[in-house]
């Protein structure tokens, strides 16, 4: 399955399909939470402390990725990357079909919200972070942008 950026993606649909797979959960039990790779890249920053927070005070964060199959399969698929320092970055995919995401549209996802998720589609510089040769990420220069703030 490809996961290239798919032009027009409705956003409201994109928000509900990410929030309705999310609570579908995702845990693990591994000894680090995944953090935000922009502020962690230590393992002692990683360690958990209950409620969503590492011991460092940093909030468990997924890193999401839209792939919009509607047209072709009837369904959005979410794309969560997981990133743990030293463990590198694991794919996590949840998928939605017409009836979830109608029935998640009106969610808000905040961002203040646990875990905090960080749209890949639309983080800056995404591709031009360095990482070592064992975390380097499977995303990376393989997705489209999709800034929305910007008309051209």
């Amino acid at each position: 399955m490809s996961s290239a950026n798919t032009p027009g993606l409705d956003p409201d649909a994109a928000q509900a399909a990410i929030e309705h797979c999310y609570e579908q959960g995702w845990s693990d039990g591994l000894p680090l939470v995944p953090v935000d790779f922009r502020r962690c890249r230590r393992p002692s920053c990683a360690v958990p402390a209950g409620a969503g927070l590492t011991a460092s005070n940093r909030r468990v964060t997924a890193f999401t990725e839209i792939v919009d199959r509607r047209d072709e399969l009837g369904w959005v698929e979410v794309v969560y990357w997981l990133y743990r320092p030293s463990l590198g970055w694991e794919r996590l995919a949840r998928r939605a079909g017409a009836a979830e995401i109608a029935a998640a549209a009106g969610t808000t996802v905040r961002v203040t919200d646990v875990p905090a998720l960080v749209p890949l589609e639309t983080l800056p510089g995404r591709n031009h972070y360095g990482f070592p040769p064992g975390e380097r990420p499977p995303w990376q220069w393989r997705l489209g942008s999709r800034y929305p703030g910007w008309s051209s």
